[in-house]
């Protein structure tokens, strides 16, 4: 026993592990070392108390995505407190806006624009329309240009095209699915990869 209790003293998760399969229980001994550790806090609330757990709070909220899983599975609702930390994770924040506010959530949205790949979600799935003040970071990469044309303009974007001609493989998918016809000026490009060579002109020059 001693040699448990200097281990649960000295580790958050082997106290996290000690008190739900040994205590089977909530265990004041380890909670000391658990709340030190955001993701065994998080842990710990939610399948040992199975409720807030008040006083680790000021500490998880501090922790993005420990804060937003904590907002989503323990609170059920707006964590007010933990917003100014979770709204500056551009992932995070998506998440926070789509699973808990279910709607815009401005305050978060100039850091979520930074982000490539989390504009193009927000934009396509809370937004659900062009979202111009966040296109200057979208068209900086080749993924989010792709995808952001072809869902969310649901059409050419001339602005992206620029980034999604110099490669092959982004460049024929945009010429197949978002122009869907040929694209003379890329085909220099798509002609150097023999397998987008191969689907280019299996689909728009011979098919």
């Amino acid at each position: 026993m001693k040699t448990e209790t200097t281990t649960i003293k000295q580790d958050p998760k082997y106290a996290y592990w000690y008190a739900t399969n040994v205590i089977k229980g909530r265990c004041e001994e380890a909670e000391a070392i658990i709340k030190q550790d955001p993701k065994y806090a998080y842990w710990y609330a939610i399948t040992v108390i199975k409720d807030r757990w008040e006083e680790v709070e000021p500490f998880i909220m501090k922790y993005p995505e420990y804060a937003y899983w904590y907002a989503i599975t323990v609170i059920k609702d707006r964590w007010i407190e933990a917003e100014t930390s979770i709204k500056q994770y551009p992932e995070y924040a998506y998440k926070y806006a789509l699973g808990i506010i279910e709607g815009k959530w401005e305050e978060a949205e100039p850091y979520i624009k930074q982000s490539p790949a989390y504009a193009y979600y927000y934009a396509m799935n809370i937004i659900k329309d062009r979202w111009v003040e966040a296109e200057p970071f979208i068209k900086q990469d080749l993924n989010g240009v792709y995808w952001y044309a072809r869902d969310v303009i649901k059409g050419r974007w001339l602005e992206g095209e620029a980034i999604i001609k110099q490669d092959p493989k982004y460049a024929c998918w945009y010429a197949i699915t978002v122009i869907k016809d040929r694209w003379v000026e890329a085909e220099p490009i798509i002609m150097k990869d023999p397998k987008y060579n191969y689907l280019y002109t299996m689909n728009l020059i011979e098919g």
